[in-house]
């Protein structure tokens, strides 16, 4: 039986039967090895969205390839494949033409798809902006994995004039390796001080559109949902001439980041040690997993189900 993993939104993932998809010429058929969880199905479970389609169920993959399209001869049966699109909470299932990327090993490192995000939220805004400023005042609010990723992947971009200034209070440790010093709130921001670019990875509080801290025709790089929802009038965004844009592995440049992240992490010039704490045997843990990724036990950074255990 090929098992998923999947929720309905009422605090509880359990386990069904699934039909994999049609393999597509394009794409190839991979066999889960380790699926990391992420926030966003936390939330599903607990009922703050969703619940996606059932062919949606888990996106941060990690398998391998067990079968390939006809088309496909960049890849070979048995290699790994990190994968961006769903349903890597399944045993087995088909990743699609530009949603995978070969990776050297099964190791939690190359779990790429969330690394590949956090590079996204910096490669799409690029890509889409005319006129990217040239020496960037750059305020990234949130401390967490993402934002931890996208200050990397800021220098790896070459954006060495950039001044980066980042608010947040958690993962202080792993700042320090990092070697930058948090703004702890946004209250201990400069007096009168503007940005070019903010890049919002925070669930919390600061609602930007209503802030004096964007710059006109500044860059606003909206990437994590509000809880409370943030009413606005978005008067002094368009009284300054803001563009907002909205980061998301849906866009078709996902693929690029998927393999700045394969590329970097194989280097070790993307630090990732550390932000994978905890593995769960996908046969006798995975409900461990999810509660954990509910609670987040202390020194918790990230979890992953392993089919290996």
């Amino acid at each position: 039986m090929n098992r998923l993993l999947v929720t309905e939104g009422r605090g509880s993932f359990k386990e069904i039967e699934y039909k994999c998809s049609k393999l597509g010429p394009n794409d190839v058929k991979v066999r889960s090895v380790l699926t990391g969880i992420c926030r966003s199905d936390i939330d599903m479970m607990v009922g703050k969205f969703g619940p996606l389609p059932v062919h949606m169920s888990g996106h941060e993959g990690l398998g391998q390839v067990i079968k390939l399209g006809s088309n496909v001869n960049d890849v070979e049966v048995g290699e790994f494949v990190a994968t961006r699109g769903e349903p890597a909470y399944a045993d087995v299932y088909v990743a699609k033409h530009r949603e995978f990327v070969v990776v050297p090993e099964a190791h939690p490192k190359y779990i790429l798809e969330p690394i590949a995000c956090g590079i996204n939220c910096l490669t799409q805004p690029m890509s889409q902006v005319a006129n990217w400023p040239e020496h960037p005042h750059i305020l990234i609010i949130g401390s967490g994995f993402l934002a931890q990723v996208a200050y990397q992947a800021i220098r790896l971009l070459q954006m060495e004039s950039a001044s980066i200034t980042v608010v947040g209070s958690h993962s202080l440790d792993r700042w320090k390796k990092l070697g930058k010093k948090l703004v702890t709130s946004c209250n201990e921001l400069p007096k009168n001080k503007k940005y070019d670019v903010i890049l919002d990875l925070a669930t919390w509080g600061l609602d930007v559109f209503g802030s004096p801290l964007l710059a006109n025709n500044g860059l606003y790089i909206l990437a994590a949902e509000k809880h409370p929802q943030v009413v606005t009038s978005f008067a002094s965004m368009i009284w300054g001439a803001a563009t907002i844009i909205c980061p998301s592995p849906r866009h078709e440049g996902f693929y690029s980041a998927m393999c700045y992240a394969a590329t970097w992490v194989r280097r070790g010039i993307l630090d990732v040690d550390g932000l994978w704490t905890q593995g769960y045997s996908r046969d006798t843990q995975w409900q461990q997993a999810f509660a954990d990724g509910l609670h987040r036990p202390p020194n918790y950074s990230r979890g992953y189900l392993d089919w290996r255990q």
